[in-house]
């Protein structure tokens, strides 16, 4: 399973790059590490899918919010919530805590 977390730091990486480049990060790249992501949690489990769907729902639904008062980017809504969706519970909190901290650097 090791190979599922390289794509996606690939993935990530290749986000990064376009958001520098363009601008703009394709539907694609959120989309393809959200699959990949619930791939990995499904290889943990069902109840762990589950709890990891329902946690990047409410992230999701939270940025979205920032995102339609204008204080937060339409690619990061959709990376953390994709990324989320690949990590477990306290994993995500750590995920969230260490980019707030790297946006705000």
């Amino acid at each position: 399973m090791f190979i599922l977390p390289a794509l996606i730091l690939g993935l990530l990486a290749l986000a990064a790059w376009r958001d520098l480049a363009t601008r703009l990060i394709p539907d694609t790249l959120p989309g393809t590490i959200a699959l990949l992501g619930l791939l990995l949690r499904a290889s943990e489990g069902m109840a762990e899918l589950g709890i990891s769907v329902a946690i990047a729902l409410l992230l999701f639904l939270f940025l979205a919010l920032l995102h339609s008062r204008g204080m937060l980017g339409g690619g990061d809504v959709k990376l953390l919530s994709a990324v989320a969706l690949g990590l477990a519970p306290l994993a995500i909190w750590d995920f969230i805590f260490a980019t707030a901290l790297a946006g705000g650097v």
